[in-house]
C-alpha cells in the first residue's frame, strides 16, 4: 500500500489518543491515590519500621496468580475495564460485518489499474461497471457521483438506461466504494484523469454524457472542458459549484488576486462555513470502526436497487474516510482550490472569460446539449414565495428575482439561473420532486427525463 494511503487511511486513529489519554491518567491516578491511602504517616515510619517490614505484603511475583489478578483489577479500575469490553465488543462486531460485506457484496465490475499520471508509480485499482448495447452508434451515459458516494448508488439508474437501450456506466471514484483508498485532498483535474483513464482501460471509447451529482457535477463539467472531443452532452443531477457553496452566496464582496499563472482578477472573498462538517467527520470516521454508522445507514429511507450494497459501503471505514477528504480539500485548501479552478476554468475557455466567478466559472459548450436536474427541497428555500418552484425554469419573472438575491438561501437557485444563462445554447432545466436523493430514489423518473433530453445523442 502507498505511504500516503496509509497516512490518509490511519489518519483518524489520531482522534482516539484524547480518551486513551484521559483513561489511562485516570488509571494511574486511582493507582497513585491508593498507595497513597495505604501509606503510613511520616511520624509513625521509624517508630514502626520494625512492623513495618514484618507485614510488609508479598511482591506480586511471589503470591498466588489470584492475589495477582485481583491487584491487576484494582489497578485498571472496573469502569475502564468497562470501557476496554465495551469498545472491544463493537470493534469486534464491526469487523464481523465487514468481513460479511465481503462475501455478500463482491465488486459487480471490474477493477482496472489506472495511472494517475502525478509522477508516482503508484497505480490504484478503480472500480467500473458498464452495461447495454454497444452498436448502436449513441452516446455512452456515465455517472459521476457526489462527494464521497459509492458508484453503486446509481446503479438502479444505469440498469434503468440499459434496460432502455442506452450504454451506461457507474464508477466508484478513488477512495470510494470498492475502489481503492483516497489521497488527502485530491484535485479535481485528478479525479478526471482517473475516469478517463478507466474509461480507456474497460475500452470504452465514447462519445460519453456526463451525468455529475452533488459535487460530482462540477467534476461532470471539469472532464467536459478537458476532454471536449468526446463529450456529447451533460447532464447535472443537483449538483453545485464549489466556488458557489465556499461564498455562501453569490455577489459576495470582491477581492483581488493573482491566480498561480499569473494572472490578475477578482474573486469574491471566500467565507469558509464548512469546518463544523470537517470536525463532524473527523467524529464520524473516529467512531466508524465501532460499527456505528451502520446504525445511521441501515434505515436510510424508502426501497431502492442495490439498497444492501450501499448501506454496507457507508458502514465501512474507508467510506467515511472519503467523505471527510472531500470535504476537507474543500474547507482547507478552498482559498487555493478556488484559485487552481479559476485558472482551469480561464484555460479551458481560451483566455475569453473575464470574470470566472459570477455565473462563467466553466467554459460555454455550446452547442452540446446540457440538462439541469434541481431537486424541488434544494431550490425550494430560495425560491421567492410567489413563485411556484417546478416553473422556475420557464418563469423569466421569478429567475429575476433569484438572479438579484443575495440572501445565502439564494445560493442553489441562484447558481442553477447561472447555469442556464450561460452553460450552452441547448440548455434546459427540470426541476425533480424531493430531495438531493432522487438518482437513486426515484430512479426511473430521472432515467426518463435523461433519455427524453439526449434522445439521438
Amino acid at each position: 500500500m502507498h505511504y500516503k494511503e496509509l497516512i490518509s487511511q490511519y489518519s483518524w486513529a489520531f482522534l482516539w489518543l484524547p480518551p486513551i489519554a484521559t483513561i489511562a491518567t485516570a488509571v494511574l491516578t486511582h493507582r497513585t491515590s491508593q498507595q497513597a491511602s495505604s501509606c503510613p504517616a511520616s511520624s509513625d515510619v521509624e517508630a514502626n519500621t520494625a512492623s513495618t517490614a514484618a507485614t510488609r505484603p508479598v511482591a506480586c511475583s511471589k503470591a498466588a496468580w489470584r492475589k495477582c489478578w485481583v491487584e491487576f483489577w484494582a489497578f485498571c479500575g472496573w469502569s475502564s475495564m468497562f470501557w476496554l469490553a465495551f469498545l472491544g465488543f463493537f470493534l469486534a462486531l464491526q469487523a464481523a460485518w465487514l468481513v460479511n460485506d465481503q462475501r455478500l457484496y463482491p465488486p459487480p465490475g471490474q477493477l482496472y489499474q489506472v495511472d494517475l499520471q502525478d509522477g508516482s508509480s503508484y497505480k490504484p485499482s478503480i472500480h467500473m461497471l458498464c452495461k447495454g448495447p454497444t452498436n448502436t452508434g449513441l452516446s455512452t451515459f456515465v455517472m459521476e457521483g457526489g462527494g464521497g458516494s459509492p458508484g453503486v448508488q446509481y446503479a438502479g439508474l444505469v440498469d434503468e438506461l440499459a434496460a432502455a437501450g442506452r450504454r451506461a456506466c457507474w464508477y466508484d471514484r478513488l477512495g470510494c466504494g470498492w475502489s481503492s483508498d483516497a489521497f488527502l485532498y485530491p484535485s479535481a483535474d485528478q479525479a478526471a484523469v482517473v475516469l478517463h483513464n478507466t474509461l480507456q482501460a474497460a475500452g470504452e471509447a465514447g462519445p460519453f454524457i456526463i451525468a455529475g451529482h452533488s459535487v460530482g457535477g462540477q467534476l461532470a463539467l471539469a472532464f467536459a472542458g478537458w476532454h471536449p472531443d468526446i463529450v456529447s452532452g451533460i447532464a447535472l443531477l443537483d449538483s453545485y459549484d464549489d466556488v458557489a457553496i465556499a461564498l455562501g452566496y453569490l455577489g459576495s464582496r470582491e477581492v483581488n488576486v493573482t491566480l498561480p499563472s499569473g494572472r490578475t482578477t477578482t474573486r469574491p472573498a471566500l467565507s469558509q462555513t464548512s469546518p463544523a462538517l470537517v470536525s463532524v467527520l473527523d467524529i464520524v470516521r473516529a467512531v466508524t470502526p465501532l460499527a456505528w454508522a451502520r446504525f445511521i445507514t441501515m434505515n436510510s429511507g424508502g426501497s431502492y436497487p442495490y439498497q444492501g450494497a450501499r448501506n454496507a459501503m457507508y458502514g465501512n471505514n474507508k467510506e467515511w474516510h472519503a467523505q471527510w477528504v472531500v470535504i476537507a480539500s474543500e474547507v482547507h485548501g478552498v482559498a487555493a482550490t478556488s484559485d487552481q479552478l479559476a485558472d482551469v476554468a480561464y484555460n479551458l475557455s481560451g483566455g475569453t472569460v473575464s470574470n470566472l466567478f459570477h455565473g462563467t466559472a466553466w467554459p460555454d459548450f455550446s452547442p452540446k446539449p446540457v440538462l439541469l436536474l434541481p431537486a424541488e427541497k434544494t431550490l425550494a428555500p430560495g425560491v421567492p414565495g410567489s413563485c411556484d418552484v417546478f416553473a422556475l425554469p420557464t418563469d423569466a419573472a421569478c429567475r429575476s428575482q433569484v438572479a438579484s438575491c443575495t440572501d445565502k438561501q439564494c445560493v442553489y437557485p441562484s447558481l442553477y439561473v447561472r447555469y442556464l444563462q450561460t452553460l450552452s445554447s441547448n440548455v434546459s432545466m427540470t426541476v425533480m420532486p424531493g430531495g438531493h436523493e432522487f438518482p437513486w430514489a426515484t430512479y426511473k423518473e430521472t432515467a426518463a427525463a435523461l433519455l427524453a433530453k439526449f434522445a439521438g445523442v
